[in-house]
């Protein structure tokens, strides 16, 4: 939320705990919804059905991010010409060379430019144990009594290869992750519809999220600011890294500034990318270059 020099008073700490807790909230949601996704439909398992969730992986995880992560070592890497501690970041780490860069690809302990990606990792593991998900999701499905024990059965066990992966560095989340997937794998594989939770959603955000300015302007930027939100955020604090001292007044109002400047850059971005380059967007943010190439063939 704020840079480690700024003093740590209650307007801090009350901010700070917000942004904390719409982390950790977030973070068992977003498993949930991409276990449920990526089961959705689901009947049996076949050698067909995996490899096709697989290829679909590879163009919405695997290459996005290696294509980030190759971006922001670059951006880093300039950044370290102005800034003293990026330069000995970069250095200390050695991620300036392409030992460096795959380091970081296959080790959290040495990764240090992905920051919102972290993600990716884990639900690339969660592609490929799948099938052991969907087998005991098939053999579940007879009685409520199977159905409960599949589920702890899969909870436990994502919960463990999770924590397996943590403890050797190549996940940031130490389990609770997997099981999440794992339990909206079951949800759905039992006819959970999550179309469901908009009745939970209120009024104001349904009409929002349903006006044509929205599904036009916002909606189709979403990967993109996510992705890219954390380095121009960064570059916003310490730019207002000397002003932020005063009253709470003063600090939310940096803090609005913050960020409109780190959501609203990224929108601008998107939308010129895709007017000028969208093959290229389209790698960046998960949609995969052969889907635009077969929208350009239908226009």
């Amino acid at each position: 939320m704020f840079p480690s020099s700024v003093p740590a008073g209650i307007e801090c700490t009350i901010l700070s705990t917000i942004s904390d807790a719409a982390w950790w909230l977030s973070i068992p949601v977003l498993f949930v919804i991409s276990g449920w996704c990526f089961f959705n439909g689901f009947e049996h398992v076949t050698f067909q059905w995996w490899v096709g969730k697989l290829r679909n992986r590879w163009w919405r995880l695997l290459v996005p991010f290696l294509l980030w992560g190759a971006i922001f070592t670059a951006l880093y890497c300039l950044l370290g010409n102005k800034s003293s501690h990026v330069a000995e970041r970069l250095v200390e780490h050695r991620v300036t060379d392409f030992i460096g860069y795959v380091r970081m690809v296959f080790n959290f302990n040495e990764y240090v430019l992905y920051g919102p990606l972290w993600f990716l990792r884990a639900l690339v593991v969660c592609a490929l144990v799948s099938p052991i998900i969907g087998y005991v999701l098939a053999v579940g499905r007879r009685t409520c009594w199977h159905r409960m024990m599949s589920l702890g059965l899969i909870c436990l066990g994502g919960y463990a290869i999770g924590y397996v992966l943590h403890e050797n560095g190549w996940v940031v989340c130490p389990g609770y992750g997997f099981a999440c997937f794992g339990a909206g794998a079951w949800l759905a594989v039992h006819g959970v519809r999550m179309q469901s939770l908009r009745q939970c959603r209120m009024r104001l955000f349904a009409v929002v999220g349903n006006s044509r300015w929205c599904q036009k302007w916002l909606l189709p930027t979403g990967m993109f600011v996510y992705v890219t939100h954390l380095f121009i955020n960064r570059i916003v604090q310490y730019s207002l890294c000397g002003h932020l001292s005063g009253g709470v007044g003063r600090l939310s109002a940096l803090f609005i500034v913050s960020f409109v400047v780190s959501a609203g850059s990224p929108i601008v971005i998107w939308h010129l990318m895709d007017r000028f380059c969208p093959r290229m967007l389209a790698l960046l943010d998960g949609r995969g270059y052969h889907q635009v190439t077969l929208k350009d063939r239908k226009d």
